[in-house]
């Protein structure tokens, strides 16, 4: 217990002050979080909502993409703002030589960026992430088939089908749609770096933009300098880095689910 409670200290802690060790770590201890709370919850309301409404013909999978759409949608604009913070954090010494970091924090970093940027820049790559609903279109419609695939006669699950159909949907949705991911984050980072060059017999500052600020032209500035491959730039990273974390996930939330409606009336079920 005191371990757990020191994990909280650090983490409040992390809120107000970023730990240089892991940059960014706050923000995406938060974040995640909050995300998938949202996503669980209303995915399975939204999908419970369109079964009874809906009329009897409709698939069940169609309903599961209608319910990850508007599920998506939701969850990616209520967390935008702290995945800005996240990314300003962890590329902020790529773009300034000083050593005093600019983002300290996410809660500093929400309120630095609303008063000198306004409320906009806090849904940067906002609109990458719309169009990255695809991941989530093809993530859980496609987990929820691989489930009723995997489960016994009785419709139980074990952890490693669970491991299993969390993996290999994840793994998909996330190559198909890496790409937005690859934009979202460098419209995130936009940034207008200043560099000299002489006029009228004195320095002057002349702005520069590296990638852009809007979509097509981050899309294409990645794909003149670096290829298609830029636009699956950090893929293999982030596999090895979310793999794992969405397995534990998906076996939690299925776990407590489970106890749950073990424990509710049936009308209460999830």
């Amino acid at each position: 217990m005191k371990a757990f409670a020191d994990f909280i200290k650090v983490l409040f802690q992390s809120l107000f002050h970023q730990i240089d060790l892991f940059p960014g770590y706050c923000a995406t201890a938060v974040t995640i979080p909050v995300f998938h709370s949202i996503y669980f919850s209303v995915f399975y309301r939204a999908k419970s909502y369109l079964k009874e409404n809906w009329t009897s013909e409709t698939r069940p999978v169609v309903r599961d993409v209608a319910a990850s759409a508007v599920t998506g949608l939701i969850a990616n604009t209520v967390t935008n703002p702290f995945w800005v913070v996240r990314t300003k954090i962890q590329s902020q010494f790529l773009h300034r030589e000083e050593k005093v970091p600019k983002y300290t924090g996410l809660l500093p970093g929400l309120s630095q960026m609303y008063k000198e940027e306004g409320y906009r820049s806090l849904f940067k790559g906002l609109l990458a992430s719309y169009l990255g609903l695809a991941h989530c279109i093809i993530l859980f419609p496609l987990y929820e088939q691989l489930k009723t695939m995997l489960a016994d006669p009785q419709g139980k699950l074990t952890n490693t089908d669970i491991l299993i159909a969390s993996n290999i949907s994840k793994f998909i949705a996330m190559t198909a749609t890496y790409p937005h991911i690859v934009v979202r984050a460098r419209l995130q980072d936009h940034r207008t770096p200043k560099i000299s060059s002489p006029s009228a017999g004195k320095e002057s500052m002349k702005m520069v933009d590296k990638y852009g600020a809007t979509i097509s032209s981050v899309i294409k500035s990645a794909y003149k300098k670096e290829g298609l491959k830029g636009l699956y730039s950090g893929l293999k990273i982030d596999l090895v880095r979310v793999l794992p974390a969405n397995s534990i996930t998906f076996i939690m939330f299925e776990y407590i689910k489970r106890r749950l409606e073990e424990a509710l009336p049936r009308e209460e079920k999830l």
